[in-house]
């Protein structure tokens, strides 16, 4: 009897859990990121690449807490703005840069204050995105230089990194991924701006790549650097699928559209067929990310969180991967 009343216990706590459902919050100017801003773990960082060239990242209350136009590099030169900006649990941020001298690229780690802790120099290696795995370790992917200013023919795309900035592996040659399809040189682990690229679930990492055109690519490797699947798909006349969301149980989820109607629907992608599923029980609009197995989509300055998609969707369609 003890065990049950312990259950039944259970199930109410997550019911009064669920009952909380979804929630609001209204960040103060978030309407003015110009690109679209970044959530991760409460925390959301406001782009501005127009006017002021800054970052400004806000508490999960919503207050604004501080701004970043440059990082200070151990020599006492500064970057340009970061380019990727990713948040822990207790506010510690990461944020990936290219410095001014082109020769000069890494992350730096701030306090919730906005203070540098430490700046972590990756040189050749060039990070494009970064993430925080669930052990508060730091993730990134990106490109390699050679000391003549050209891209590098292979290259292992994604880096793992120790709290305390040590480099523990690099994995994932280049030459493992689709080739770029792209004109000029090859941009599949270039910087993109606003949003997120690199996200961490309880037990893998996983990324987006722009393959050239409309071509789209996500893939995922486990904590220990192995690559666990790769997943390609095309823009058409019918539609597109952006990837928006990458929860916990490591469902993706995508906004997608068609040419008339920007935002029509949430998709997830079934791994098991390599084909975005319509999920018409979820809401539509600006899906910015996942917060845990909750979905937090933006409408001007405020951000809605909703439940995820049912368990027996789940079973249903292989979201999950293998």
């Amino acid at each position: 009897m003890a065990i049950i009343r312990v259950l039944l216990g259970l199930i109410m706590l997550a019911a009064f859990a669920g009952a909380q459902q979804p929630s609001e919050i209204n960040f103060e100017e978030l309407h003015r990121s110009n690109p679209t801003p970044t959530f991760d773990h409460g925390y959301v960082a406001a782009w501005d690449v127009k006017q002021l060239h800054s970052v400004t990242l806000y508490a999960p209350d919503g207050h604004e807490t501080f701004s970043v136009t440059s990082l200070k590099l151990p020599d006492a030169t500064r970057t340009d703005t970061p380019i990727s900006v990713a948040m822990d649990t207790d506010g510690t941020s990461a944020m990936a840069y290219r410095a001014q001298n082109g020769r000069r690229s890494g992350f730096a780690m701030l306090d919730n204050n906005g203070n540098q802790i430490r700046v972590i120099e990756t040189e050749p290696y060039k990070p494009s995105q970064v993430c925080f795995g669930p052990d508060h370790s730091i993730w990134t992917y990106g490109d390699q230089w050679s000391p003549a200013d050209t891209l590098e023919h292979d290259f292992l795309i994604f880096h793992h990194y120790s709290p305390n900035g040590k480099l523990i592996g690099a994995y994932v040659p280049r030459s493992t991924l689709p080739a770029w399809d792209g004109p000029g040189i090859d941009q599949l682990a270039a910087p993109f701006i606003g949003h997120w690229r690199l996200r961490a679930s309880k037990d893998r990492i996983g990324a987006a790549f722009n393959l050239g055109g409309p071509r789209q690519l996500w893939v995922e490797l486990d904590f220990n650097g192995e690559l666990k699947g790769q997943w390609s798909f095309t823009e058409s006349l019918s539609g597109w699928v952006m990837p928006a969301a990458f929860d916990s149980k490591g469902i993706l989820y995508g906004m997608h559209g068609t040419h008339e109607n920007h935002h029509d629907g949430i998709w997830i992608l079934d791994k098991r067929t390599g084909v975005w599923t319509p999920a018409p029980s979820l809401p539509g609009g600006h899906l910015l990310g996942a917060d845990g197995v909750r979905l937090v989509y933006e409408k001007g300055d405020t951000l809605r969180w909703t439940p995820g998609v049912s368990t027996e969707l789940l079973e249903s369609a292989a979201v999950t991967a293998p």
